[in-house]
């Protein structure tokens, strides 16, 4: 993401969970729960040593071929873009143990929106994912990029201000062996900057079919220059990309809207955190998982995951 100052003492209160964040991806067949969908949880493990934490965030599938009841479909998944990609690996994001730089900023820390958005791709992988070109902005510690990746994209590109606010690649693909069989590029892009998008974009030359970005709408004065990267990005290749942006609820007196109408885009769907992934809640959860789901954290309800799309005749 691009910097921003903070005082100490907001990124120790952020901070003092884990210095690493390991997403275990897992498949399990409870066969006595149907055909059930997707659905990912936070769980705190034992301290391993006193001067460092971990947080796992695990999503599991379910094997609904198990049943014998093929009537039993979930409704929500009649428009066939819920399936999973059957791969489960595990991801791990280094917070801010990386550069001295990204431990000061906000890019070296993993915020709710980064794990909504990361929550979102697993359950649309069809439609935004798989197969695709997955372009992330502010990617910070590249979950959602990672998510992409192990979701079967066909190549994936996570940028951010700097390299320095993004692990690197070497320490990515070494704790993360799965991605070997996604490319994987780490560039430095900066919001607004022409040379900056377009010596990204060179490295693409089949284009984009994806823009992803977390928490890239955290203050009123970067509206602009998201949205004009975006609208740069566009004009690089003929056909749309799907854009999907995950942000917080902040002052309502500052909105988008303006920048996104200059630029040929607009709102397509807002939809909360909480009401899409809850959607995918299957039953016996908290009984069989024996932990909370992720949306019970702090702040969870507060995030909303933003579908943008290009208006016709504009470009």
């Amino acid at each position: 993401m691009a910097s921003r100052t903070t005082s100490t003492r907001a990124l120790q209160h952020d901070a003092n969970h884990a210095d690493l964040l390991h997403v275990s991806i897992r498949t399990v067949t409870l066969p006595a729960l149907g055909p059930l969908r997707p659905k990912l949880a936070l769980q705190r493990p034992t301290r391993a040593t006193p001067a460092r934490d971990s947080t796992k965030l695990r999503l599991v599938q379910y094997d609904s071929s198990s049943s014998d009841d093929g009537d039993d479909q979930d409704a929500s998944d009649e428009d066939g873009d819920r399936d999973m990609a059957p791969l489960l690996h595990v991801i791990v994001c280094e917070r801010a143990a990386w550069d001295v730089d990204a431990a000061t900023t906000y890019a070296g820390n993993l915020w709710p929106c980064a794990l909504a958005l990361a929550a979102f791709l697993c359950c649309r992988a069809a439609t935004f994912v798989r197969g695709r070109c997955v372009l992330e902005l502010g990617a910070g510690t590249c979950l959602p990029s990672l998510t992409a990746a192990l979701l079967g994209a066909r190549r994936v590109m996570a940028t951010d201000q700097t390299l320095g606010h993004m692990p690197p690649l070497a320490t990515l693909t070494h704790l993360n062996p799965g991605l070997s069989t996604t490319p994987i590029t780490l560039r430095a892009l900066d919001w607004g900057n022409a040379d900056s998008i377009d010596a990204a974009m060179a490295d693409l030359d089949a284009g984009v079919d994806t823009i992803v970005g977390a928490d890239v709408l955290f203050h009123k004065d970067v509206f602009d220059r998201v949205v004009a990267t975006i609208a740069r990005i566009r004009m690089h290749q003929a056909r749309a990309p799907a854009v999907m942006l995950a942000c917080h609820q902040r002052n309502s007196a500052h909105s988008i809207l303006p920048d996104l109408a200059l630029w040929g885009l607009r709102v397509a769907r807002v939809e909360s955190a909480e009401q899409v992934l809850a959607e995918i809640d299957p039953p016996g959860w908290r009984a069989t998982m024996a932990s909370e789901p992720a949306w019970s954290l702090p702040d969870w309800t507060s995030v909303d995951l933003i579908e943008l799309e290009w208006v016709d005749g504009f470009w």
